[in-house]
């Protein structure tokens, strides 16, 4: 973003898991609301779709956006993506903490990897 002392007019919303599905659906209604974005998601694209394609598409919208590729599963994943809003040194105005997974089948068939990565990034993310 090329705004990053608060000088902007627009809003900033912060949008959790921009790079598709209802994250990037949220991002884009931000957008065409008025509202600049830091959209945040993995680093691995997912179906072929990455943030820098999401970033891109919002940019057409007229928002400025400062895509932050992080796994928001770990503390420091959590950690970088609040170091990159504040340096903006813009309030945030908007949250929509929608990164998150789902996992199939029998509770008990699960890995409990997997199971705890389920939630280390939708419950403790969003509260940390």
């Amino acid at each position: 973003m090329s705004q990053s002392n608060g000088s902007s007019a627009r809003p900033l919303a912060v949008v959790t898991g921009a790079s598709s599905g209802i994250g990037r659906e949220l991002a884009k209604v931000f957008a065409q609301e008025g509202y600049d974005l830091v959209a945040a998601a993995e680093p691995v694209a997912h179906a072929g779709v990455t943030l820098d394609d999401a970033a891109a598409e919002l940019r057409t919208l007229g928002a400025q956006v400062e895509a932050v590729p992080v796994d928001l599963a770990t503390v420091d994943g959590v950690e970088q993506l609040a170091r990159r809003v504040e340096a903006l040194g813009r309030p945030v105005e908007a949250l929509a903490l929608n990164a998150g997974v789902g996992l199939g089948g029998a509770f008990l068939e699960q890995p409990v990897d997997r199971i705890l990565n389920l939630v280390d990034l939708n419950v403790r993310s969003t509260v940390h």
